[in-house]
């Protein structure tokens, strides 16, 4: 065997740690104005995987790690309303 046929031996030998990541921007489908502070969960199909991340000021999120397989999208937003007296 050669020293480079044992080199691609061993590089097949080494686990693959694929993995995707989701880019995304939360907006007001009437309006299209950005809405910051959104929760986003992704969970597996068993629940025991969840990753989060949370909207920025212009919308925006990441989510990295995500291995293959099904996932499940969530989110939460938090609205506040004022009340007005009369």
């Amino acid at each position: 065997m050669t020293c480079a046929s044992i080199l691609l031996f061993l590089l097949a030998l080494v686990p693959q740690r694929d993995a995707g990541w989701l880019r995304g921007k939360v907006t007001d489908k009437d309006t299209a104005a950005v809405i910051p502070n959104v929760e986003i969960f992704l969970s597996d199909a068993d629940g025991r995987n969840v990753l989060q991340s949370q909207t920025n000021q212009s919308g925006d999120f990441v989510l990295a790690g995500i291995s293959s397989g099904e996932w499940y999208w969530s989110s939460k937003i938090h609205v506040h309303f004022g009340l007005a007296s009369g």
